[in-house]
């Protein structure tokens, strides 16, 4: 998984901007969120912890949203988590289907990925402490 700030190059920017009749994403606390990659026998568990990890980062850096592509078989893990983005544009059908999403990031979000996860919030909040040191990145502050 990738999280790239909006304000410089992104892969939705470069190439998919027609998803959603060409509007470009550029502010500070919309991050790109692309490249998520999962065995196929990856236990359940591990995709809500992949994507608390994902929300930590969110809200540690102070986001408000992700934006990125999405296919159906990952729709259907987000739908499972309860973290459906709202969909800006689609091409293709069925299980070829792309579509271009916005994920909001929210604190009730974290509480239901980490119960989802097994992992306790307060742990989960303090790996990401550790992690960053409680810096967010020049990107995430304008």
């Amino acid at each position: 998984m990738r999280f790239l700030p909006t304000l410089g190059r992104t892969r939705i920017n470069d190439r998919y901007a027609h998803l959603c009749g060409g509007r470009r994403f550029a502010h500070a606390k919309t991050w790109e969120f692309s490249r998520l990659c999962l065995s196929p026998a990856a236990c359940p568990d591990m995709v809500a912890r992949l994507m608390l990890g994902a929300a930590e980062l969110g809200l540690g850096f102070g986001l408000s949203r992700a934006v990125g592509l999405v296919d159906a078989g990952q729709m259907r893990l987000f739908q499972q988590l309860g973290w459906l983005p709202v969909i800006l544009g689609s091409e293709g059908r069925g299980a070829g289907a792309l579509s271009l999403g916005l994920w909001r990031f929210s604190g009730d979000l974290r509480r239901r990925l980490a119960r989802r996860a097994g992992i306790a919030e307060p742990l989960s909040r303090l790996w990401f402490d550790r992690a960053f040191g409680g810096k967010k990145p020049a990107a995430a502050t304008g």
